[in-house]
């Protein structure tokens, strides 16, 4: 199949690069704790590994629900999150919502009905310069042709 226009930034290598660095700073953690010579755990240590051991694995759970993969073929978008592909007509897709002002920057498809990857695809969009992103607007244009975008 032909490339089409990759609106999706690749967030595989981030994902993976953060997840492991967060894991080794929860792994790291008690290591260096036991090793320094102190005797016992103290509250304030114990909480701190939770919290760091707690947003390792919000962050995963996050980034694992974003599509690894997403191309513009005309009418059609190749999603691919992992081994897991979908072909996704522009007609399929309910609506658009553009989350500029959340970090990471993200696009959510909506869709009409339930898919392989559920009833929403998120998506990490290719970086804009300032403001809303241009992928985003192409979307909600196509999407719904009769509603102006602002």
């Amino acid at each position: 199949m032909a490339e089409g226009n990759q609106l999706a930034s690749p967030t595989t290598v981030v994902r993976k690069l953060w997840a492991r660095l967060l894991l080794g700073l929860v792994l790291l953690f008690p290591v260096e704790y036991l090793f320094s010579g102190r005797g016992g755990a103290s509250a304030e240590h114990v909480a701190i590994w939770f919290v760091l051991a707690a947003l390792l694995a919000v962050y995963c759970v996050v980034m694992n629900s974003f599509a690894d993969y997403l191309a513009d073929h005309g009418e059609f978008l190749l999603v691919r999150r992992g081994k897991l592909e979908q072909r996704l007509k522009i007609a399929d897709i309910a609506c658009v919502e553009d989350g500029h002002s959340i970090k990471p920057h993200r696009v959510t498809l909506h869709l009409k009905a339930s898919g392989p990857f559920g009833e929403r695809i998120v998506f990490m969009p290719t970086p804009a310069v300032l403001g809303r992103n241009e992928v985003a607007l192409d979307l909600e244009r196509r999407v719904n042709p009769s509603r102006t975008a602002i």
